[in-house]
């Protein structure tokens, strides 16, 4: 047969090593931007064409163009210079609509690509929210607008939610502020398409009324309505499913296919069904892991109706060379990475283990045992690239994942075929089934995600996932694999946690950028203090989005003193997040705010603050702990006399020779009473602004007082010309460095070589604090 002839073949391959060319010229350019690739490649390609040694030449090329690919398909934001004099601006565009969807909370959001505006000429892709949901695809409107930036990341660890869009076509954001004036609908193959899915959706939630967000997310990747369901499908190990992946095409494929041979001959069947595929691909709008899947089965049906042989080798890296080709930026995709390494673990490193046919004279055996090695081997390899990427990851997978894509190879087709079907009999037979099918779905995965098996908060270095990169590549080629493995497997564990135990001895000071708000963490060794948590706003806190991602990826689980300098939303809002999401040793407050009602509340109701151990500030208190010491200073401890503002504690850091003063919300009037009663503790290296630097803060006497070479300061500007004249005039008068959060993003200050300095995360700016 056909099908046999693609087989499992020998390493090299010829494909292979252009393809790990390729790739690794996109990693160069990514991370170290090789210049002149232009003149590069014209001198490669003569040496290629000229010499009789063409391997090294050749693969210097390949690496060359791959770099030069990623140059040239990295995606340029016109908006970029326009907004940045501009945070938000009103503009009047022209344009239409390309796509639409539903957010939970009501609200409509559109794709519109403009087509003139009076300001930028140009053309951009924007994400317009509205309430209004009478707008189709294909629409050309007019409308004025208010025209934000979508907000790159700003904090170590944070997903940079700007490059995601900008690589999805998107440019900026925007509300729309004025009636929306339709001219008319234009038709074209893209509206066509939208139009398609969306009809389909409509279908999903008429025939399938109790489970249609399941259904949406399983066969057009719409994963909206899903919000509780897709966490308790990541806790239980199962989250592929719901991405449409290798295991859903294969099963169209094979659907369509099946269906097709009761009338046509194989390679009609074959034809056809890919052809169904390109256009699934389409309606999906060209989705990535819908692509991956379709691109290596459509080489495989190739193949077949070439009647080519093809080794796996071949067909990966012929698949990999086209996806990246098509698109450089994924080879940093997790979803990318996930499924190739699923596939090479399937196809390639599992038959080399020899576990499978070492039992194939007893079928029975063989049939099952493959389903048991080849998804405890998947999940094993497939371990250090979700924890590289997420830094967490649930080892219950391995026992969820054989049931659970059991029942969903089950309940997969019996749907696909419930939808197609017009109502008959057989659709009112089969929707039944396939509704206990998902069911019993839903009950295993409910029953294995509260099983709790999850590593979490690890720490996992760039040099443990490259060498997992190295090994997973020449394993096959090795003998004695299982022992090689073994050994591999102690290893990396072994390295990997000496890593998390012992590895992070470092010391550190983040101030993150959390909006109009204050969150800073000091980190010496493994001691952990956090002055203050951000504001919660609307459903989710500041720290959650921007902070919870550099405690995970730093492998923090616990908290020694958590300081909440004042009873204000912006500097308490994220406290009961923190002590849901981890261990809070001891909560330091002032006198003032112990006696304030908000305390009290948190002290009678049921919550987390009830493990921790409460300290009272009344007027100082001193801790040491190594050569880290700090200073905690209430300013008043008569709670009438003052703004609330102005009772913010104080919290001085002295490690080594290196002085940080953090004021919380303090005002002159404050600093006056902290200049007063505290004065020669005061003089620091670096200043938090109390107060965000706001004009009625930082003031002359206690400027000089500190004498700071840095002041950092907490505010949501996202230039300096929003930031108050008064305090930037004082600043530039003393020849004080400063940064702002909202623009300048986390200042992060370290140690190196017995010296200190502050960097910003985003502009990356760099100021030395000792010389």
């Amino acid at each position: 047969m056909i099908g046999n002839r693609i087989g499992m073949k020998e390493f090299p391959n010829p494909i292979l090593f252009p393809t790990l060319g390729f790739c690794l010229g996109i990693i160069l350019q990514a991370y170290w931007h090789l210049p002149f690739l232009a003149p590069i490649v014209i001198m490669l390609l003569t040496i290629t064409l000229v010499t009789k040694l063409k391997f090294v030449p050749l693969l210097l090329l390949i690496i060359a163009l791959g770099a030069m690919r990623y140059d040239a398909t990295n995606p340029k934001n016109p908006l970029e210079e326009y907004l940045s004099h501009e945070e938000t601006t009103n503009e009047y565009i022209k344009g239409h609509v390309t796509d639409k969807d539903h957010l939970q909370s009501g609200d409509w959001v559109y794709i519109v690509r403009t087509e003139s505006t009076y300001s930028f000429p140009f053309q951009v892709t924007l994400r317009v929210f509205s309430e209004n949901d009478t707008l189709m695809i294909g629409d050309i409107i007019s409308a004025y607008i208010n025209l934000n930036r979508v907000d790159p990341a700003l904090n170590p660890g944070e997903f940079d939610y700007s490059g995601y869009m900008l690589r999805n076509g998107i440019h900026g954001k925007a509300n729309f502020s004025s009636k929306i004036k339709v001219f008319r609908n234009r038709q074209n193959l893209r509206t066509v398409l939208n139009r398609i899915k969306l009809s389909a959706l409509g279908r999903i939630e008429r025939v399938f009324p109790n489970n249609s967000g399941f259904v949406k997310a399983v066969l057009f990747g719409d994963r909206s309505e899903l919000n509780e369901v897709r966490d308790t499908f990541k806790d239980a190990g199962v989250m592929h499913l719901l991405a449409i992946s290798g295991l859903h095409i294969g099963i169209i494929y094979l659907f369509v296919f099946t269906s097709l041979r009761f009338f046509l001959s194989k390679r009609a069947s074959i034809a056809i069904a890919c052809i169904i595929l390109l256009g699934y691909l389409a309606v999906c709008n060209n989705s990535p892991s819908v692509s991956r899947a379709v691109i290596m089965i459509t080489i495989i049906s190739l193949a077949k109706i070439l009647e080519r042989d093809i080794s796996i080798i071949q067909l990966l890296s012929l698949s990999a060379l086209l996806i990246l080709f098509l698109n450089p930026h994924e080879l940093f995709n997790v979803g990318f990475q996930l499924s190739f390494t699923a596939v090479y673990t399937i196809l390639v490193i599992t038959p080399k283990l020899g576990f499978i046919n070492h039992h194939k004279e007893n079928r029975y055996i063989k049939y099952l045992l493959t389903p048991i090695v080849i998804t405890v081997s998947v999940n094993l390899l497939l371990l250090p690239i979700i924890l590289y990427h997420f830094h967490e990851a649930p080892l219950v997978g391995v026992i969820s994942s054989i049931p659970a894509i059991l029942l969903f190879s089950l309940y997969f087709p019996i749907t696909i075929l419930v939808y197609i079907t017009p109502v008959s009999a057989l659709s009112q037979f089969l929707y039944p089934v396939s509704e206990q099918l998902l069911h019993l779905l839903f009950k295993l995965v409910y029953m294995t995600s509260n099983l709790l098996l999850k590593l979490d908060y690890i720490i996992f270095p760039r040099f443990l996932i490259i060498a997992f990169w190295i090994f997973i590549v020449i394993i096959p080629l090795l003998k004695h694999r299982r022992i090689v493995m073994l050994c591999f497997i102690i290893l990396f564990s072994a390295t990997l946690f000496y890593v998390n135990e012992f590895g992070s001895k470092r010391f550190e000071v983040v101030s993150f950028a959390v909006g109009h708000g204050d969150c800073h963490l000091i980190r010496n060794g493994n001691g952990v203090v956090m002055i203050d948590t951000g504001a919660f706003n609307k459903r989710v806190s500041e720290i959650e989005r921007h902070v919870f991602p550099y405690l995970k990826e730093n492998g923090i689980k616990s908290i020694d003193k958590l300081i909440i300098t004042h009873q204000h939303n912006d500097h308490y809002g994220g406290i009961l997040p923190l002590l849901n999401e981890v261990k809070v040793k001891e909560l330091v407050v002032s006198s003032n705010f112990a006696r304030s009602g908000l305390f009290k509340h948190w002290k009678s109701i049921s919550s987390p603050i009830e493990n921790t151990v409460v300290t009272v500030v009344d007027d100082t208190l001193h801790y040491k702990k190594g050569n880290m010491d700090l200073l905690f200073i209430n300013p008043v401890s008569n709670y009438m006399e003052y703004s609330v503002n102005n009772q913010s504690l104080i919290t001085k850091l002295e490690y080594k020779q290196l002085s940080i003063l953090f004021t919380g919300d303090l005002e002159i009037e404050g600093e006056n009473e902290v200049l007063r009663k505290y004065k020669k503790r005061l003089k620091s290296d670096v200043l938090k602004a109390g107060h965000h630097g706001a004009k009625n803060t930082i003031g002359y006497s206690f400027l000089k007082t500190v004498s700071p070479y840095l002041v950092i300061i907490p505010a949501n500007c996202k230039k300096h010309s929003d930031f108050a004249k008064e305090t930037l005039i004082k600043l530039k008068e003393f020849e004080i460095e400063y940064y702002i959060t909202g623009y300048d993003g986390a200042v992060i200050i370290t140690e190196e070589s017995d010296r200190f300095f502050a960097r910003t995360y985003h502009t990356h700016e760099t100021v030395y604090l000792s010389y």
